[in-house]
């Protein structure tokens, strides 16, 4: 009896150390990111911390799941030194890889928004030598962290662990290890018992994931409630689609009304070109923030073209804008579209509609071929020849990390675009301020210095840009050009109104067109990634019906919907709705009350319609996913 009480007991300390190891890598990723989480009351803090220990306790056991097994296998080396040695490194081994990924999460949290998921185990298979030793040599402070945390953590062991054995107490040991059958069963059973529900997060019919921490908290504080390992066992084992059956189908189509038609006046037979632009913020141009910002040629290019008070990207990775932009399918799915179970269908495209008007369509990412799963998505949605590294013919441009460097790219594609035939749509994808924001020694002294590591390589983008325009401007297909600028998502941020449930996927969306003289146009209505295909179709009169789940940013009542935590948010005017997993729904004003803690409670037809609205887009949404007929 005394060897199962001294097993019980290090069993119960070492899952504690475990409780406080993760708690510590939650203060960790408190302070680093403390930017982005300072804003809200202290008690929505300390809820978030407390609410965190709960969910810590999937992983716990998870990756406890071997120093358990060692600790309840009825053997007579309980007492052995090399044991004990074995099992606190056993402990060591499960503890060391959750607290390195949610170390590493840490610094990364200012680049993606969110924890990191299964889609790391795709986006790791792209990287090189070169990029990880980047990554180490800027998160160096990371890596002493988490050695001091896991040196700490062993002395812990060494003088804990075991110093209320039965052993350390002088109490006779049975030598007989199976001293009792019916005793040892129960211990084992117990334990295994605890160990089941501890996994699953509880005794619900549902096991605990990280969706269910947007219950508890707001939606901006999942990422601190919930933790790395988490977010990786909820991706991996996520392998379904929701189901939404909030009404009869016909409803849902009558209020949506997906077939649109934008034909008032004669089709705009124009060239199509849609600039990605890496890591491309609204914080960082001087256009929305009173003058400053870093992108002097884009807020220039601003002040002449259509552009949006509120637009945003539809998700917080490269992977995410690409489906959306051309495709509108918004990331509204715990995985990417690009490597979720769904990324085999062939859904409609800008590029596949205005084929049937004659357009040419391309792609061209200045980084390695099939990065991010890029050239199966452009195949498949038929928006046309995709180019990669590959096809660069001077690999003196590459930046020795992700890819060519954006001023030869925009000059190459220039290039290219002017060997297309007339009328085309085509898509440049860039990559110089994706971190570590690498731009050529000749720029180095010559570019604003800025406040954070992004600051200088959006500036060279920004220069990039304006020597493509320059080198466009004398081209012939130049004048007949609808110009898109936008970015595939936000980064680091340093500016309080960026770092609010919204403000994280604040992108511009710049519609420059040369043959309407520089006419400057801003409008309110919402704009998003999403409806960047019927905006377009809208813009250029497009003469035949096509369906969309999203309307037009030209016309009123155009919103956004976005995916976060297990929480989905629509936009539209100044009003966020948000339905948080329960599907119970909630009425902001983001513009006055950005970090959406102030619900309104006296606009019931408002909140009423838009209700509806979302429920019918994440009806028709999925339905469209499984059937592939997007």
């Amino acid at each position: 009896m005394f060897e199962i009480k001294s097993r019980s007991l290090t069993l119960l300390k070492g899952l504690g150390i475990s409780f406080c190891i993760f708690s510590v890598s939650r203060i960790v990723y408190f302070i680093f990111n403390f930017n982005d989480f300072a804003f809200y009351p202290i008690k929505n803090l300390v809820w978030a911390f407390t609410i965190g220990i709960w969910f810590d306790s999937v992983p716990v056991f998870y990756y406890n799941i071997l120093f358990i097994f060692i600790l309840i296998l009825p053997h007579p080396w309980f007492h052995k030194n090399w044991f004990k040695q074995l099992v606190i490194w056993t402990f060591l081994f499960g503890n060391s890889i959750a607290t390195f990924q949610n170390f590493i999460d840490s610094a990364y949290f200012p680049y993606n928004k969110k924890r990191t998921g299964a889609e790391i185990f795709l986006l790791s298979k792209e990287w090189n030598t070169s990029q990880l030793l980047s990554y180490a040599l800027d998160f160096w402070y990371m890596f002493l962290l988490f050695f001091i945390v896991i040196y700490i953590s062993y002395l812990i062991l060494q003088s804990k662990l075991f110093s209320l054995s039965a052993k350390n107490q002088g109490l006779k040991v049975h030598k007989n290890f199976i001293f009792s059958f019916f005793q040892w069963a129960g211990f084992i059973l117990i334990t295994v018992g605890i160990t089941l529900i501890g996994m699953r997060g509880g005794i619900g019919l549902i096991p605990l994931r990280t969706f269910d921490a947007s219950r508890y908290v707001n939606m901006a504080l999942v990422p601190l409630a919930v933790n790395t390992p988490l977010q990786l066992i909820s991706t991996i084992e996520s392998n379904t689609t929701p189901e939404f059956n909030f009404m009869e189908e016909r409803e849902a189509l009558e209020i949506i009304k997906p077939e649109r038609l934008y034909n008032q006046s004669a089709f705009e037979k124009k060239n199509v070109v849609i600039i990605i632009v890496e890591s491309l913020g609204k914080e960082y141009m001087g256009f929305y923030n009173n003058g400053k910002g870093y992108t002097p040629f884009l807020d220039s290019l601003c002040h002449k073209s259509l552009t949006f008070n509120y637009s945003f990207a539809n998700g917080t990775t490269s992977m995410d804008a690409p489906p959306a932009l051309f495709s509108g399918i918004a990331n509204l799915l715990d995985d990417s579209y690009i490597i979720s179970r769904h990324n085999t269908n062939s859904p409609c495209s800008i590029g596949k509609l205005l084929a049937k008007k004659g357009y040419n369509s391309s792609f061209y990412h200045a980084g390695e071929n099939g990065t991010m799963g890029f050239d199966n998505f452009i195949s498949l949605a038929k928006m046309g020849e995709y180019y990669g590294l590959d096809d660069y013919p001077n690999k003196k441009d590459y930046d020795g990390l992700w890819g060519i460097f954006d001023e030869p790219y925009l000059s190459y594609y220039a290039d290219e675009l002017t060997q297309k035939k007339q009328p085309f749509v085509s898509s440049v994808f860039t990559l110089s301020s994706h971190h570590p924001y690498t731009i050529p020694e000749k720029y180095k002294n010559k570019l604003p210095q800025g406040t954070i590591g992004i600051h200088k390589s959006i500036a060279y983008a920004d220069l990039s840009l304006k020597n493509f325009f320059l080198k466009c401007e004398k081209l012939p297909w130049f004048n007949n050009t609808l110009f898109v600028i936008t970015g595939d998502h936000t980064s680091d941020s340093e500016n309080p109104l960026y770092q609010t449930p919204t403000g994280r996927y604040a992108v511009p969306f710049i519609f420059y067109c040369p043959r309407n003289n520089g006419v400057e146009e801003k409008k309110d209505n919402v704009m998003q990634q999403s409806i960047l295909l019927p905006t377009i179709m809208d813009y250029l009169h497009y003469p035949s019906s096509f369906n969309s789940l999203g309307n037009s940013a030209l016309r009123n009542g155009s919103y956004a919907i976005f995916y976060s935590g297990g929480s989905y948010t629509m936009l539209q005017n100044n009003h966020a709705l948000v339905m948080s997993p329960s599907r119970q729904t909630y009425l902001y004003d983001y513009v006055k009350d950005p970090y959406m803690q102030n619900e309104i409670g006296d606009n019931l037809i408002l909140k009423q319609n838009m209700d509806l609205t979302l429920k019918s887009y994440l009806q028709l949404f999925v339905k469209q996913m499984k059937e592939n007929t997007f």
